[in-house]
């Protein structure tokens, strides 16, 4: 597998199988993809579209993945408003629908509300891919991308009527059914502080939500993060957890005691390499621009 940062990664449960795609390998860009299993084979895959870094990639259902936005180069202020659709069985990509803003270092994540997976959620990032921070432009509203059926609409979203509460990038983004709701976490703020916060939004009544207006806004909850954690998401899926039930269940229907082994896999292993990879290279990078502009500072 090669040494990359700043990837897109999406599981793919059915196949106990995920996909490493694009990043930053020294300083070059990249637009080569991997597929790794469990058991460690790593094939390399399709090249995707154009080389990108700090884009997001999930899995959307069963027969596609799904990518947006992304730098597309290296310290630099220029960022992908594109989105592309990946075939599983074909080895494709296809356009996706145009973001209405150039994005890079979001989080996406399939719409778990009102029985309609055909939609993505493009929450939280900046447009520019520098490490001058304080002259980003943070986008403080997420979008919505139809793209199954097509004919709803193939299209992005803003949607101003969810206003994030904090401008945040390289936050974590998922989705959680009974109940439904879409959280975000963790992440840098505007001001290059760590976000603890979590936040939230669900269906404004009980019952499931029907439209985009039946969302409530995004409310913070009472637990925060233990830790500061940013640039990268492993959701668990059941296969990653080894479970097994310790007795049979019982004939009036009392619920079976099952005893749970969750030891450090191979996903969890490469998970945690690739999070202390980003972190010591973008601290390197920071630390050579910034010594860089001091001495320059000095000079003049």
């Amino acid at each position: 597998m090669r040494r990359r940062n700043a990837v897109g990664l999406a599981i793919r449960p059915e196949l106990k199988q995920f996909m490493v795609a694009g990043g930053e390998e020294g300083t070059k860009l990249l637009n080569s993809t991997e597929l790794v299993t469990l058991s460690g084979e790593v094939t390399m895959g399709p090249e995707m579209p154009l080389p990108l870094m700090n884009q997001c990639l999930i899995h959307f259902n069963d027969s596609h993945a799904f990518m947006a936005g992304g730098a597309l180069q290296i310290l630099s202020s220029e960022s992908s408003d594109k989105t592309f659709l990946f075939n599983y069985e074909t080895k494709e990509w296809t356009d996706g629908p145009v973001l209405e803003h150039p994005i890079c270092s979001h989080s996406c994540a399939v719409n778990p509300f009102f029985n309609d997976p055909g939609i993505v959620f493009v929450v939280g990032g900046r447009m520019s891919a520098g490490f001058n921070w304080k002259t980003d432009v943070y986008l403080d509203y997420p979008e919505a991308c139809y793209i199954d059926p097509p004919e709803a609409g193939f299209e992005c979203k803003i949607l101003k009527q969810l206003r994030l509460p904090v401008s945040i990038r390289d936050t974590f983004l998922f989705a959680r059914k009974a109940p439904n709701s879409l959280l975000f976490a963790g992440g840098n703020n505007l001001d290059f502080d760590e976000e603890l916060g979590i936040y939230e939004i669900e269906c404004k009544q009980s019952t499931d939500c029907k439209t985009m207006s039946d969302l409530s806004g995004w409310t913070k909850m009472p637990t925060e993060l233990t830790f500061p954690t940013r640039g990268a998401t492993i959701l668990i899926p059941d296969f990653m957890t080894t479970c097994s039930p310790k007795s049979q269940p019982e004939v009036d229907g009392s619920t079976e005691e099952i005893s749970c082994n969750s030891g450090v896999n191979l996903i969890l292993v490469l998970a945690g390499c690739l999070i202390v990879f980003v972190t010591i290279v973008l601290t390197y990078h920071f630390m050579k621009t910034r010594r860089a502009s001091l001495e320059y500072q000095v000079y003049v």
